[in-house]
Parts: structure tokens; sequence; C-alpha cells
């Protein structure tokens, strides 16, 4: 009887350990305990005007009291403004785990331009803190985000564009259209790859604007002028267009507007090129070996040429440069060997026996080469 008692004393005990770890373990939600941060008055000016000179700048320290959402699982803080006595439209300018936050004018300005106000114009905001549990996207389900008290403040917008429209003969000139668009992808570049038809037996003609449908906004010749790719001209007379002087083809165009006073144009070939040792490496040159779509699936390229034995190469999907793809592998050993590319991978090394005509096809889909 002793042996029972005891066993039934270590059972018990065991179910009040385990019950105790799943209590201590669950996330459990008391609204009645929550608490909202308390927003300390960051702002130290009667306006603040934003500039394209002055974005790297520090703003403002933002910093605010712990909150309690009522529930054991990490709180997380978004710094947010708004429209002043409108708190339906906000815009997030960054999230912490931290009580504080040292803000740049070009992060709180990016902020405000997401509230679609007029550049250049004082206008009032509120700058609040909100907690909340999870993501800002996707909060944890059934527990209240709260939002700490706002203070005011105004301020004049630079306008930051996140995209750059090319308008010209390929366009018809239409300010509106976003079909050439180049988006931005870091810092302040901008890239994109586009179709460009000639004029008719003339060379391409085109400006870059800004903002959409704004003609002040354009950066013409001279934005670039001595900046940018040996394909690109200044028009003729006293035009400031930007000629094209190539080939109509798919191009990749990338515009750097870091420093604003001295912006960079390089408009290069786009496709999938063929370079390595036997054309000395030169990844710009015209002897560039250019994968051709087929004509049954424009996912399928081949290319025909020469292999030597102890030939190495990559494929390249812009000439000029190798940021984009850059694709390489290992060794192709055999014929009708089927390889999967590696984006920035090693060379290809091919060791197989000369072939006078070997055929490469690319599937661009599968990112697979096959040679024959």
């Amino acid at each position: 009887m002793r042996f029972n008692n005891l066993y039934i004393n270590i059972l018990s005990f065991t179910f009040l350990i385990l019950v105790s770890c799943q209590t201590q373990e669950k996330t459990v939600y008391h609204p009645s305990n929550s608490i909202s941060p308390i927003l300390e008055d960051p702002i130290t000016k009667t306006e603040y005007i934003f500039t394209e000179d002055n974005l790297p700048e520090d703003w403002e320290t933002v910093s605010w009291s712990e909150a309690n959402l009522g529930v054991t699982a990490a709180t997380q803080y978004a710094v947010q403004v708004a429209l002043q006595g409108d708190s339906t439209n906000v815009a997030t300018i960054l999230e912490t785990t931290n009580l504080t936050a040292n803000i740049t004018n070009e992060e709180i300005n990016k902020a405000l331009n997401e509230l679609e106000v007029s550049p250049g114009n004082i206008t009032d905001f509120d700058i609040r803190v909100k907690a909340f549990a999870g993501k800002l996207e996707t909060p944890v389900e059934g527990i209240q985000a709260l939002p700490s008290n706002h203070f005011g403040f105004a301020a004049a917008v630079f306008a930051q564009a996140t995209e750059v429209f090319l308008v010209g003969s390929f366009s018809g000139w239409n300010p509106e259209s976003t079909e050439f668009a180049l988006e931005k992808t870091s810092d302040i570049k901008f890239t994109g790859v586009h179709y460009i038809e000639k004029d008719g037996e003339n060379n391409a003609v085109f400006k870059v604007l800004e903002f959409l449908g704004d003609w002040g906004s354009e950066w013409n010749y001279t934005a670039f002028e001595g900046r940018h790719s040996s394909n690109i001209q200044k028009d003729a007379g006293e035009s400031t267009n930007i000629v094209l002087n190539d080939e109509a083809r798919n191009y990749h165009f990338e515009i750097d507007a870091t420093d604003p006073e001295k912006k960079t144009l390089q408009v290069r070939k786009y496709g999938i090129f063929k370079v390595g040792s036997e054309n000395g490496w030169n990844n710009a040159g015209e002897t560039i070996m250019e994968f051709i779509p087929t004509a049954e699936d424009e996912n399928v390229l081949v290319y025909t040429g020469p292999l030597k034995s102890g030939e190495e190469f990559k494929f390249v999907n812009v000439l000029g440069s190798w940021d984009y793809g850059n694709y390489g592998f290992s060794e192709i050993s055999s014929a009708a060997s089927v390889i999967k590319l590696e984006e920035k991978g090693g060379n290809f090394n091919y060791t197989g026996a000369d072939l006078a005509t070997a055929t490469f096809t690319l599937n661009i889909e599968t990112k697979t080469l096959s040679v024959e």
C-alpha cells in the first residue's frame, strides 16, 4: 500500500509540474492590464523645412515609456506620422523594440511623402508611437494595439521619387505614361529593363521625368553630361533631349542620383550573353555571344558556337556589368549534360573534347543549361 501511495504522489507531482509549465508558456491576454506608451515631446522647432541637401541630417530623437499590452509576448513599437487631426491615414517611419529612436530627415520626409501632401508647402502633422504584438502588417490576432499620445509639428515636405519615367519617341512623348518606369532600388538609384524602338531610321530620343506628368521635373542631357554610357549623346542643335545611339532591342537602364549635381546614366544591352576565356573575359565588347529565344518557347534560348577543351565562361544579363545575372556553375564533362545555373556561381569549366559547333540551350525559367 505504501508503494501505491508513493506512486500516486509521484504522478500527482509530475502532473502539477506539467500543468505549471504549460501555464507559464501560454500567452495570456489581460486587456484590463494594458497600458499605452507615453510619448515625450520630441519637437524642438517651430517648423521643419526638408530639402535635398539636408535629408542626410538628423531630425529628432523620439522617446517613449514602456507599454503593457496585457500579454506576455514581446512588444513592438512603430513611430508614425499623420496629417494633424487624422488618426486613420498614417505612415510608419520605423519599427523597433527599443524605447527610443534617432530619426533622420530622410526617414521622416519619406513617411510624410506617403501621406500625399503638396511638396514645399508648410503642412501640420502629428507624430505618435503605436505598441503592438507580432508584425505591424499582421499583428497577433486578438491583441489590441495601443497608440500613444501625439504631438503636432509643421513641416514642408521635399518630394522624393520612388520611380522615375522615361518619356520619348518610343512612348509618343506622353508625360503621363508609366510604361517606361525605372524603379528605385537602393539609395537613390533607379533601374529597369525596356525594349526601345528606334524612331524610324533615327535613333531613340528621350528625357527622364522625376515625377509623372511634370515636365518641370525633367532630367535632360545636361543632368548626365559627361557621366553616361558611350551610346548616349546630346540631341542636335539647341535641344537638350537625350539620344540613344544604338539598335532597337532590350536595354537595362541605370540612373544613379546619389549626388543630385552629378547624376549618371548607363544604358546597356540586356539579354543573356556568354563571356569567357575565348573572348578575353570582355563583358562589354561587340564579340559577345548572345543567346537568342527559340520560336517555340521564349523561355528557351539557344546559342551555337565552338567549344574548346579547357574553356571557361559565365553568363551575364547586362553588357558591361557583372552585377546582373552573372550565372555560373562547376563542370561540363560530357555532351547533353543538364546543369543547374547558380547566380554569382563559379566559372564554367569545360573539360570535354573540342567541339567545332556546340549548341547551348538555356532555359531561363528553370535556370538550366544543356550543351550538345
